[in-house]
């Protein structure tokens, strides 16, 4: 009597934490909360679920890839009426939930069997029960102190996401089987099966980070569309200004009125000298640099600066993204905009070293020494005055171009045509 009552509780135990480990951690996943677990409506799905995988278990030795389905099926469902999601994502959710909880089990399961008899279909095994509490911890411990629900959402963004994730819990099922059978006519199917089924997962890994990273360049090209529009915009609005201002001299010529003339010509002058602009960047091969140098140019117009552009290569030849050039381009030229004062000169050359984009800027800044360069790459520093929000621009810049073995080179140089200051050097080399 003692050893039934025994029984009881350990089945109990072993599917409540076995199955609040799927169920809870798939209502968490969908709704980021914990909320939603302690609903009617959750209680209800729950004994529901633990009735049919019960059944399924006692079951599951003749319908195993039945029973996967079964379950997959139970989760979706749980997943969409308890949370917010439309049922594709309730199906995806509930396979990347099966595929870490089982991950999990598997890690407490092999040590496990290899020390204890484990019968993974006796529900009143005691290892068993102490495999599915341990389950139950790790998954509490492992969304408490990870990001790992940052990674899931990301994960959803995946062109093949659902398709790899189905993969892997197909790959755990065939795993399982070849680690609990040992008969010879089970072994060459699914270790064949095991193959085939990780060559898919690795194709469909391949493409989904092609696709992501596809996704990612066309939306940080949208990025940057207005301004090109812009560029075009201010460049056909000079343009209608020196054709109207071609058409007086042409009037003027006509007409024989010198006054005239000479009026047009002072006004064309004035206009020319009032840029002080050297529009060469252009000519850049890397559009999107080219109308990220517009750009800059005009910010610092507005703030009084000016800029002397030297362009020795136009090919602009990088190992990195065109994007991430931008970037690093943005975040050296806003760095020395912000350094500078009005009718500072900002000093920038473009050029290439054998197969890499060269990049130089030089502002009035400070002097370059030890203590200086030891906290400029630094998260979080700046010499700013309001620094919220900034000093992680070149922290990122010295990752990315570590990332592609890249150089960057920090010193002091002087132009002794304005005033002897001081300038801050940065160059780049990717």
């Amino acid at each position: 009597m003692m050893s039934y009552i025994l029984n009881i509780l350990i089945t109990i135990l072993s599917s409540f934490f076995q199955n609040m480990a799927y169920t809870g951690t798939l209502v968490y996943i969908a709704n980021h909360s914990i909320k939603r677990i302690f609903t009617r409506r959750f209680v209800l799905c729950f004994i529901i679920y633990t009735l049919a995988i019960y059944f399924l278990q006692i079951t599951n030795e003749h319908f195993m890839l039945f029973s996967l389905f079964i379950e997959f099926f139970f989760l979706t469902v749980i997943a969409f009426f308890n949370s917010e999601r439309n049922i594709t994502q309730s199906l995806f959710l509930s396979i990347i939930d099966f595929v870490v909880i089982s991950l999990i089990q598997t890690v407490f399961l092999v040590p496990f069997s290899l020390c204890f008899s484990v019968d993974t279909n006796d529900i009143t095994s005691v290892p068993l029960c102490f495999v599915m509490i341990l389950t139950f911890i790790a998954v509490i411990l492992l969304f408490s102190f990870t990001p790992i629900l940052k990674y899931i959402e990301k994960a959803m963004h995946f062109s093949y996401a659902a398709a790899i994730f189905f993969l892997l819990a197909v790959i755990i099922i065939l795993l399982y089987i070849l680690i609990t059978k040992s008969e010879f006519d089970m072994l060459i199917p699914a270790s064949t099966a095991l193959a085939i089924g990780i060559f898919l997962l690795v194709f469909f890994l391949y493409q989904s980070m092609t696709g992501y990273k596809k996704k990612q360049e066309l939306d940080d090209y949208t990025i940057y569309i207005p301004v090109l529009n812009r560029l075009i915009e201010d460049i056909q609005k000079k343009q209608d200004i020196y054709n109207d201002q071609l058409l007086s001299i042409s009037q003027a010529l006509e007409e024989k009125d010198d006054n005239t003339l000479k009026e047009a010509l002072h006004e064309i002058t004035e206009y020319n000298i009032s840029q002080k602009i050297s529009y060469q960047f252009l000519h850049l091969q890397n559009r999107l640099l080219a109308g990220l140098m517009y750009a800059k140019t005009t910010a610092a117009k507005e703030k009084k600066l000016r800029f002397d552009i030297t362009i020795s290569d136009y090919t602009c030849p990088c190992h990195c993204t065109d994007i991430e050039l931008v970037d690093l381009v943005g975040i050296l030229i806003d760095n020395a905009i912000d350094a500078s004062h009005e009718n500072d000169t900002i000093f920038i050359t473009i050029d290439r070293m054998q197969d890499r984009f060269l990049f130089r800027i030089e502002n009035p800044g400070p002097k370059a020494d030890s203590a200086f360069l030891s906290k400029i790459f630094r998260p979080g520093y700046t010499t700013k005055e309001h620094s919220i929000g900034h000093g992680v621009g070149l922290s990122i810049l010295r990752k990315t171009i570590q990332k592609y073995h890249g150089d960057v080179i920090v010193s002091n140089t002087a132009h002794h045509n304005i005033n002897n200051k001081t300038y801050l050097c940065m160059e780049i080399h990717i």
